[in-house]
């Protein structure tokens, strides 16, 4: 009966993502991990090597004094791999700020961070694994950007989001007072929305509502540049089984977006069906 129980505890821990060894520390496991269900992606040259790079934990875990406690080495990691690495993000936009390139380094940090997309049945309950695990949906990659932005003194509140062309998704906002500038994040599809200088203090989504549907539709629907960014982005959707649902299970169509509607779901989304 003891081994029932033991073989049952195992089995539930691999299926919830708790298990240490399922969240690929070892770098090589990490970069080789590729479940057998689906790939999503934007590629071309350029975007490949992109990808590359940031498709990586986010600091050595070998490298840190005490990667699991110590929130001040990690800062220093990523501070350091973004002065090495922020012409990544630079040579696509050339025209942001040193700032702005680090809160869109930081979002494609934890992007890539993630190796595998996969449903869990609830939440890590420690911060060792929501910075450093390798699977999650979209609520861990927005928990762990959260997380990263605060070592840099960037505002950030976690939103749920629910429109028919976004149906069921988590963001971040984010105001940098540093700069104030306003973000609206998506780490999980690696595309935002920025906002300079807004005139009230808050995110992107907060001067959104203050405007009409038909204002924000003008905005969306004109010369997007200095506004709307996409990065390139790729995840690996693992399908977790019938553990971790009751009822209807996520369907694969919910799950495969044409990478190339990504801009025109957001602009639908966030300008006519903003409410």
């Amino acid at each position: 009966m003891r081994v029932f129980f033991a073989v049952i505890g195992i089995l539930l821990s691999f299926a919830l993502g708790f298990g240490v060894s399922s969240d690929f520390r070892n770098m090589k496991e990490f970069r080789e991990a590729r479940p057998p269900a689906m790939e999503q992606s934007v590629e071309n040259k350029a975007d490949q090597a992109f990808l590359e790079h940031i498709r990586r934990p986010l600091a050595p875990l070998d490298a840190l004094p005490n990667p699991y406690v110590s929130l001040e080495s990690l800062k220093s990691a990523v501070e350091k791999d973004f002065e090495q690495n922020k012409a990544l993000v630079l040579q696509r936009y050339p025209d942001l700020t040193g700032r702005q390139a680090l809160v869109f380094y930081l979002q494609a940090r934890v992007h890539g961070s993630f190796s595998t997309y996969f449903v869990r049945g609830c939440m890590p309950a420690d911060v060792t694994q929501q910075l450093y695990s390798a699977i999650g949906n979209c609520s861990d990659y927005a928990v762990r950007l959260m997380l990263l932005a605060d070592l840099f003194g960037i505002e950030t509140a976690r939103v749920s989001f629910f429109t028919p062309s976004l149906p069921g998704h988590m963001l971040v906002e984010a105001f940098d007072p540093q700069e104030n500038t306003a973000y609206l994040l998506d780490p999980t599809f690696n595309l935002l929305l920025m906002m300079r200088s807004p005139p009230t203090r808050g995110g992107v989504l907060t001067q959104l509502l203050t405007m009409t549907a038909q204002e924000r539709v003008r905005l969306l629907s004109g010369n997007t540049t200095g506004f709307l960014y996409q990065l390139p982005f790729r995840f690996y959707y693992a399908n977790p089984g019938l553990g971790h649902f009751s009822g209807r299970s996520l369907s694969v169509p919910g799950i495969m977006i044409d990478p190339g509607a990504l801009v025109g779901m957001w602009k639908k989304a966030f300008g006519e069906e903003l409410e």
